[in-house]
């Protein structure tokens, strides 16, 4: 009889290609077993208009889908390590980690990025990471000197593809590599 393992999961598109690599190496590593991700919106998901930095509580981005996991609803959870408190729930436990991916960050500037260099331009560049936004002033010292003295930052909460679609709003994203090579070319993807 096959087994259909149900994996909760955050519903955003880096989350979900996470989740698709486990449940392909499950599959793999257990002939049989097929898998089923279950995607749940979080707090964190859903509360767009507070930086990170300043929403109460932990836990934002996985306490839905631990619930999920406490009732039944799904057999396990796939979240990024970052997301996790180090204090787990009653009853949860922290059962595997994956190969760690390349964890370089990367900067992915917009289309017209060059003519806002050439005139000038103030840049603003997001993140909802705040690890990021203080990396950003020294990225910007040796990768463009020019803007080093007035750091642009701006806390982001949206995807990279909404932030290049308002094009006002950020001249680029920083972000994890990995994850915008896994976003842009699934096939590139372990």
């Amino acid at each position: 009889m096959t087994r259909t393992l149900k994996i909760g999961t955050r519903q955003s598109l880096l989350a979900l290609a996470q989740s698709r690599i486990v449940a392909r190496d499950l599959e793999c590593l257990h002939p049989g077993l097929k898998t089923e991700l279950v995607g749940i919106s979080t707090r964190g998901d859903e509360t767009l208009d507070i930086p990170l930095s300043r929403m109460e509580g932990k836990d934002f981005f996985v306490a839905e889908i631990d619930r999920a996991l406490l009732d039944g609803t799904i057999d396990c959870t796939v979240h990024s390590l970052k997301d996790l408190s180090l204090e787990r729930p009653p009853g949860l436990v922290t059962a595997a980690i994956p190969r760690r991916e390349n964890p370089r960050d990367v900067v992915l500037f917009a289309p017209d990025i060059i003519n806002r260099l050439k005139n000038r331009q103030p840049l603003r560049l997001g993140t909802s990471s705040p690890r990021r936004m203080e990396n950003v002033p020294a990225f910007l010292a040796n990768a463009l000197p020019q803007y080093s003295s007035t750091p642009p930052q701006v806390e982001c909460r949206r995807s990279m593809a909404v932030v290049f679609r308002t094009r006002g709003s950020c001249s680029g994203v920083e972000l994890w590599g990995w994850g915008a090579i896994c976003l842009n070319c699934p096939g590139r993807c372990r």
